[in-house]
C-alpha cells in the first residue's frame, strides 16, 4: 500500500478518529513484518459500519509502523532505509538537450541537471553557460532524438515546424513535465511537441500545458497523418478513444490530433516517421 495512505491512517488513530479497521489490518499483513500480529495486539471499539476507533496498539507494532511510514518529511535517501525510496520524489532531475539545434553543424547533445529549486546546471569545462534559443522542440522518442537532424528535416517538411532558433529536449515520456523543469521550460517563447499520436502523447502534452500554462505550444503532426493511420491494423479500445476525445475537447491545441485519432480509431508511434 502507499506509504502516505498508511501514514494518514496512523494520524487518524493518533487523533482519535475512526478508521476502516479491516483495511488497516489487511495493510499491516501485507507488510510482512517480522512479528506475527495477534488478536490482542490491536484493540478497538465499533463506531459505525466498518469504522472503528482504535484504542490500543501494541507498542512494538506501532514502533514498526512508524518506522515504516516515517513522518512525511523524509528525503528519498532516508526513505530508502525502509525500501520506500519510490514513495519520495527524486532530489533533482536531468534533461538531455541539444543546445542551439538550429546551428546544425555546431550543435550537440549535453546533459543538464536541475536541483529542487529548478536551477539548471550545464556541463563543466565548456563554453556553454546558458541557452539563448527562443523556442524548444521536445522529442519524446529516443531514436528520433539520436537522429535529431533527420527528425528536424522531417518536421520542417511535413509538420509545419518553422522555428529558426530552438533547442531540442528528449522528453523521456512524462519526465519532461517534472515540476523541477518549470522554470527552465517557462523561458521559451514557444514549445513544439513531437510526441506519439496516441493517448500517451496527448497526456504528456496535457501535463506540459498544465506545467507552463502561459507558454504557447504546437502539437506537431504530419500533414499526411491519414496515410500513416490508414496502414495501422489494430484499433484502440472505446475507453482509450473516449479519453482521447475528452483531452481534445479540453485543449484547443490538441483538438485536431484527437479528432484525427477518433476518425481512424487508431494511433501511431512517432518512430514510424523515421521511415518516411
Amino acid at each position: 500500500m502507499r506509504v502516505a495512505r498508511l501514514r494518514k491512517i496512523l494520524d487518524n488513530i493518533d487523533a482519535g478518529k475512526p478508521i476502516n479497521l479491516n483495511f488497516f489490518l489487511q495493510s499491516i499483513n501485507s507488510l510482512n513484518l517480522r512479528d506475527r500480529i495477534h488478536s490482542d495486539d490491536i484493540r478497538s471499539s465499533k463506531v459505525k459500519g466498518d469504522k472503528y476507533r482504535v484504542e490500543y496498539i501494541k507498542p512494538s507494532l506501532m514502533a514498526s509502523l512508524r518506522n515504516y511510514v516515517g513522518n512525511g518529511q523524509e528525503s528519498r535517501i532516508t526513505a530508502a532505509s525502509q525500501n520506500q525510496s519510490h514513495s519520495q520524489k527524486v532530489i533533482g532531475s536531468y534533461l538531455n538537450i541539444v543546445l542551439s539545434a538550429h546551428e546544425n553543424d555546431k550543435a550537440y547533445p549535453v546533459f543538464v541537471s536541475f536541483d529542487i529549486e529548478g536551477r539548471v546546471s550545464y556541463p563543466p569545462n565548456t563554453s556553454i553557460t546558458r541557452t539563448g534559443s527562443c523556442d524548444l522542440l521536445i522529442i519524446e522518442n529516443v531514436q528520433l532524438f539520436l537522429f535529431w537532424q533527420r527528425t528536424v528535416s522531417f518536421l520542417r517538411a511535413r509538420c509545419g515546424f518553422n522555428s529558426t532558433s530552438f533547442d531540442i529536449a528528449l522528453g523521456r515520456g512524462n519526465e519532461i513535465s517534472n515540476t523541477y523543469h518549470k522554470q527552465f521550460l517557462s523561458k521559451y517563447q514557444t514549445i513544439y511537441l513531437c510526441l506519439d499520436i496516441d493517448l500517451g502523447g496527448l497526456m504528456i502534452a496535457k501535463n506540459l500545458i498544465s506545467l507552463v500554462p502561459d507558454t504557447p505550444y504546437q502539437f506537431l503532426m504530419p500533414d499526411n497523418i491519414d496515410n500513416y493511420l490508414s496502414k495501422v491494423v489494430e484499433q484502440i479500445d472505446l475507453k482509450t478513444l473516449n479519453d482521447i476525445r475528452a483531452i481534445g475537447l479540453q485543449y484547443s491545441g490538441l483538438f485536431i490530433a484527437a479528432r484525427t485519432i477518433s476518425k481512424h480509431i487508431k494511433t501511431i508511434e512517432q518512430e514510424s516517421f523515421l521511415h518516411d
